[in-house]
């Protein structure tokens, strides 16, 4: 049973990151999500005066028949929500993380400036962290640093995962994307 424990306990840690700002952070970034769930915890760190700028990457997901980028809907709810539009960005054609990174790091370049960036806060599902920081550890420059803010999606945690078929399901699903990235060489070191 230990066993059993342990191992439960090494997955949970490696694929669960969460790292909170301690300070007010240059850039919020939210990769590829469709859920206006997934910005609530923007929100809250913005009305606190933790962020600076606001960056959303995403299109929609292939198999999506919307015509709308999720970028663009989540964007639209912010500022309904009071964020001002001046200080969102956002980038509408990525399909996957390797791409949310690539191509919002050349509109954050053109339109913030790396020179202008030295932390960012990931705010992402909460099984999908490692893979989202790996990824930004391997094309983000090397001297940004990185928190995750993550949220959880289907009631999905690092608590609970390996107690429903649907938790175990998607927690697999990472560790093989991340195999995958890995064999690839798209993805850098395993974070923190």
């Amino acid at each position: 049973m230990n066993e059993y424990k342990n191992t439960i306990k090494a997955i949970s840690d490696f694929i669960f990151v969460e790292k909170y700002p301690d300070k007010r952070v240059d850039l919020a970034f939210v990769p590829g999500s469709g859920y206006i769930e997934s910005v609530e915890p923007l929100i809250e760190i913005y009305k606190k005066g933790l962020v600076r700028w606001i960056f959303i990457s995403g299109y929609r997901h292939l198999s999506e028949k919307n015509e709308i980028p999720h970028s663009i809907l989540l964007k639209n709810y912010l500022v309904k929500k009071g964020i001002p539009e001046q200080i969102i960005f956002t980038e509408e054609k990525s399909t996957n993380t390797k791409e949310n990174i690539l191509f919002s790091k050349i509109i954050i370049e053109r339109k913030i400036g790396w020179e202008n960036i030295s932390s960012i806060v990931f705010i992402c599902r909460s099984y999908h962290s490692r893979r989202v920081l790996m990824t930004a550890e391997k094309y983000f420059p090397s001297d940004v640093e990185f928190y995750i803010i993550p949220w959880t999606y289907k009631g999905i945690t690092k608590e609970n995962w390996y107690l429903t078929k649907k938790g175990i399901k998607k927690v697999a699903e990472e560790i093989e994307k991340i195999g995958k990235y890995i064999l690839k060489s798209d993805i850098g070191k395993f974070g923190y």
